[in-house]
């Protein structure tokens, strides 16, 4: 069975950057988001109900044409799923971290267009449950959520219920979401006060997933951050393709895979921080459990591939 490396920000093999963060639905679509994000071939959609993610086989990059800027495969193939909360109140999303240049939309019916669309990086649901709010934001190219807890609330109130998978499985240090394509996998989850980390893991009760937390202050929030293998995507502008993936005894993720041209991201240190030309790079990228930047080393530089370019 083949395995997605999966991060709320979603597969790495995508390859292509999110576009516009979180953007309002103010009637220009027919669906009842209140806000979208598109990631290349995915999406993903805010409701007052759900969070649901539509995400394309990878087996849909068409490898024939790898030198093209797009290339997917002439039939797609996609896999929808929901996580929703039982128990948990109607969300009202409101967006918090606003960008500055508005959205137009004049795509069909003259009914649906809209000018002056917001669009935000950040947007939050207050008191999904009594005390508690979702936050979802952009992070790596991608997307991430937290729960915002008050203090003294009890966590053990969330209770997330995912619709349309084949199946949910908790293991040791693992949650496997089992779609079509392949298991979509999450480490374990962060949690953390003023003070520092709280011991955190995934819990299911019956067809619900929740987390059980250690030891922790009542007189300060805390925050669970759901940890996923990989960010959907790395921030590149340019576009990438995945080709491996794992990770280390401490939860750190790393991923290679190819690069056309400049713009994937590097930092300091990094071996090779250039396109060096040809027809692409490898890339090998290294995420932080613990922290959100992208640690890229490129390996290689010029590589030929098949007989001519």
């Amino acid at each position: 069975m083949r395995s997605i490396l999966f991060s709320l920000a979603f597969l790495i093999s995508c390859g292509l950057y999110a576009q516009q963060g979180f953007v309002h639905n103010s009637g220009q679509w027919n669906d009842p988001s209140t806000f979208r994000m598109q990631m290349g071939p995915n999406s993903l959609f805010l409701t007052p109900d759900s969070l649901v993610l539509s995400v394309m086989d990878p087996a849909d990059f068409d490898g024939d044409h790898i030198g093209g800027h797009h290339h997917y495969a002439d039939t797609l193939h996609y896999h929808n799923f929901s996580m929703a909360f039982d128990g948990a109140r109607k969300m009202q999303w409101a967006g918090e971290v606003a960008y500055e240049a508005p959205l137009n939309y004049f795509v069909g019916p003259r009914q649906r267009w809209r000018s002056n669309v917001r669009s935000y990086s950040k947007v939050r649901a207050k008191d999904v449950y009594p005390g508690i709010d979702l936050v979802v934001y952009e992070a790596a190219g991608g997307f991430k959520f937290d729960w915002e807890l008050d203090p003294g609330v009890d966590p053990s109130q969330i209770h997330i219920h995912y619709g349309g998978l084949w199946g949910v499985e908790v293991l040791e240090k693992q949650l496997h979401l089992q779609t079509r394509f392949g298991a979509l996998v999450e480490a374990m989850p962060f949690a953390y006060q003023e003070d520092g980390e709280v011991r955190a893991r995934y819990d299911k009760e019956k067809e619900y997933v929740g987390y059980k937390i250690g030891r922790s202050k009542k007189d300060q929030p805390l925050i669970i951050d759901p940890i996923y293998i990989f960010s959907t995507y790395t921030g590149s502008s340019s576009d990438n393709f995945g080709y491996t993936a794992t990770f280390d005894d401490n939860g750190n993720a790393f991923g290679g895979g190819i690069v056309w041209g400049t713009g994937y991201p590097t930092t300091l240190g990094a071996v090779d921080t250039v396109f060096n030309g040809g027809l692409f790079d490898v890339a090998l990228s290294k995420v932080f459990v613990r922290r959100d930047p992208i640690v890229v080393v490129k390996l290689f530089g010029w590589i030929k591939l098949g007989p001519t370019l």
